[in-house]
C-alpha cells in the first residue's frame, strides 16, 4: 500500500500486457483486486473521525485526476464561493479544501494539481498527499478527509465506492457507475451500507441539476404537450481519442496497460463499450421525464476504423455507432442514435413528442403542434451549469445534516446503458429482466 505521508512519486513503467480477451479479463480480476477487490465492507479499512459540518472546512480528496476529476474538484472548491442551498437559501459559513489526489498516472496528477492549485491555491493542502500508481487510491482513503470523489474509468468505480463505504467517507462518483451487472450489483450493495452508516452518496447526473432542464421537465410531466407518444436522442461527436493516439498505434502499445487507460474510452473493458459516456445522461432523461425504466431494447451498432481513430487496435476497441429502440410500458418508444465521426453534424440532445406538441429538452423549449414556440424556460443558469449546481448542493446538504443518495437513479441510468450495449452486441431484443439476471462482464 502507498505510505500516505510518502512524497510523489514518478511512474514506473507499467509492465502488464493485455493481449486477448481472456488475459485481459484475468488481468482485470487482479487489478480489481489491487484496486480494492480485496476490501470489504465490514471495515477492514479504518474508519476516520468526519468533521462536524457547518462553520468546519469540509476536506475533499480525488481519485482520478483527468479531466472529468480535475473539473469535479474545481466546482466544489467553487462551492465556498457563495454557494446557495436547494431552497436557494445561503450555505452555511464554511469552507472547503482539497488535501488529497491520487491518479495512476503521475503527469495526469501533477497537470491536474498545477490547473487547481493555480486558481484556488489557499483551498488547496494537499502537501504530500498526492499519491500516483495502481494502488494511489489508498492513499486518498487513508488521509483525514471528508468527501472524496470517483473520478476513474468507470471500469474501477464498484471497488473505490466498496472502499470508500469501508474507509468511512461521503462520496461523490462520476457515471456510468460501473461497466457491467455484476458492478452495478455491487454499487447498490455498498450503497445500502452506506445508508446504514449515515454517508451520503452523490452521483454526477447534472442534466438533472440544470435549472432550465427542470423546468421543462416539470412541464412534461404536467402535461403540456399532451400524452407522450415517442422521444428520440441524439449523441453525435468526435471520437474522443486525442491527437489521434490510436490512429498512431505504432507510437505506442495498444496491448499495454498504460497505454489502454491513457486511452481508456476505446477500450471496452476500461469504458464499459459504450459509444459515449455522454448519451448516458440522455437515458437518465428519459427515465426522469418518464418515472420509468425501459422494458426491452434491440438496436444495432459497429465499429469503423477511419471514423473511430481506432486503426491498429484490431477487434480490441469500442464501438462507435449505434442505433437503439428502448421500448417503455404503454407502448412508448424512444430511438436513441450515437455515433462518434470527424465528418457529420455535432447533433445532441433529447425530444420528446406529445399528443399537444413537441420539446427539445436540451434547449428547455416546448412547441405545438404547428411547430410554433409556446413555452421556454427563462430559469437563469448559474456558471458552470448543473455539473456546478449538484456540488452547490451537496455541499449544502452535508452542511445542513441530510444525506443524499443518488445511487437508485445512477444505476438505473447505467443499467439502462448497459441494455443498449447487450442488445446491440446480441442483435436480440434484450428486456430489462434480462439485464438483472446478467452474470457476464465485458
Amino acid at each position: 500500500m502507498t505510505d500516505p505521508t510518502s512524497s510523489p512519486r514518478k511512474p514506473g513503467p507499467l509492465a502488464a500486457r493485455v493481449t486477448d480477451k481472456t488475459s485481459r479479463r484475468d488481468f482485470f480480476a487482479r487489478s480489481t483486486m489491487a484496486l480494492g477487490g480485496t476490501v470489504g465492507l465490514g471495515g477492514s479499512i479504518a474508519t476516520p473521525a468526519v468533521h462536524a459540518f457547518g462553520s468546519d472546512c469540509l476536506r475533499i480528496g480525488v481519485i482520478g485526476c483527468g479531466a472529468r476529476g480535475r473539473g469535479a474538484t474545481i466546482e466544489a472548491l467553487q462551492t465556498a464561493d457563495g454557494a446557495s442551498s436547494p431552497d436557494g437559501s445561503p450555505n452555511s459559513a464554511g469552507g472547503v479544501k482539497l488535501v488529497a489526489m491520487a491518479d495512476l498516472l503521475g503527469n495526469q496528477l501533477q497537470t491536474a494539481f498545477r490547473t487547481i492549485n493555480g486558481r484556488f491555491g489557499d483551498r488547496v493542502d494537499v502537501g504530500n498527499r498526492r499519491f500516483v500508481g495502481i494502488d494511489a487510491w489508498r492513499g486518498v482513503l487513508a488521509s483525514d478527509l471528508d468527501l472524496v470523489i470517483l473520478a476513474t474509468p468507470p471500469a474501477f468505480r464498484p471497488a473505490h465506492f466498496e472502499a470508500a463505504v469501508a474507509a468511512g467517507k461521503h462520496v461523490f462518483m462520476e457515471c456510468p457507475v460501473a461497466t457491467d451487472m455484476p458492478g452495478v450489483r455491487r454499487v447498490l450493495d455498498a450503497s445500502g451500507i452506506a445508508r446504514e452508516r449515515g454517508l451520503a452518496v452523490a452521483a454526477g447526473s447534472q442534466r438533472r441539476y440544470e435549472a432550465r432542464t427542470r423546468d421543462c421537465v416539470a412541464k412534461l410531466q404536467d402535461g403540456m404537450i399532451g400524452d407522450l407518444v415517442y422521444a428520440r436522442t441524439y449523441i453525435n461527436a468526435t471520437p474522443p481519442v486525442r491527437s489521434n493516439a490510436l490512429a498512431n498505434a505504432s507510437k505506442g502499445n495498444p496491448s499495454s496497460l498504460e497505454f489502454q487507460l491513457r486511452n481508456w474510452k476505446a477500450f471496452p473493458w476500461a469504458s464499459g463499450d459504450f459509444v459515449d459516456d455522454r448519451h448516458l445522461h440522455s437515458l437518465d432523461c428519459l427515465n426522469w421525464v418518464l418515472g420509468q425504466t425501459p422494458l426491452s431494447a434491440h438496436g444495432f451498432g459497429g465499429s469503423q476504423e477511419d471514423a473511430s481513430g481506432c486503426t491498429g487496435v484490431g477487434t480490441n476497441r469500442c464501438l462507435d455507432h449505434q442505433l437503439i429502440e428502448l421500448a417503455y410500458s404503454n407502448d412508448f418508444r424512444a430511438i436513441c442514435q450515437c455515433r462518434h465521426s470527424r465528418d457529420h453534424s455535432r447533433q445532441s440532445g433529447e425530444h420528446f413528442h406529445g399528443t399537444l406538441g413537441s420539446c427539445d429538452l436540451s434547449r428547455a423549449m416546448i412547441r405545438d403542434r404547428s411547430g410554433k414556440v409556446i413555452w421556454q424556460s427563462e430559469a437563469k443558469e448559474i456558471p458552470g451549469k448543473g455539473w456546478r449546481r449538484q456540488f452547490n448542493e451537496l455541499v449544502a446538504d452535508l452542511r445542513e445534516g441530510r444525506r443524499p443518495n443518488d445511487v437508485e437513479r445512477a444505476t438505473a441510468a447505467t443499467t439502462t446503458a448497459i441494455l443498449g450495449r447487450m442488445a446491440v452486441r446480441s442483435g436480440n431484443v434484450v428486456s430489462w429482466d434480462d439485464v438483472q439476471s446478467c452474470n457476464e462482464t465485458v
